[in-house]
């Protein structure tokens, strides 16, 4: 079985967890977004994450992601 970064080697991807999570900083709930975009990283193997957020068109259109590099995570792994 390929991991995330064999499957989109070169490529931006585009994770969806599903839902909206939220952390708790310093006794405050802040939202952190469902959606997040990664890059690969530059002269190595794999990928970072370089950007999170709620709104999946902004993101595919920033990064130029396609369909085709969407995961979304389901309670049982990727679809």
């Amino acid at each position: 079985m390929k991991n995330l970064s064999e499957l989109f080697e070169n490529r931006f991807f585009l994770m969806d967890i599903g839902v909206t999570q939220s952390v708790n900083l310093n006794g405050e709930a802040v939202e952190v977004g469902r959606y997040a975009a990664f890059s690969p990283n530059k002269g190595q193997k794999g990928h970072q994450a370089v950007e999170v957020s709620n709104d999946y068109r902004y993101l595919c259109e920033k990064y130029h992601i396609g369909a085709d590099c969407v995961c979304v995570l389901n309670g049982e792994g990727m679809l």
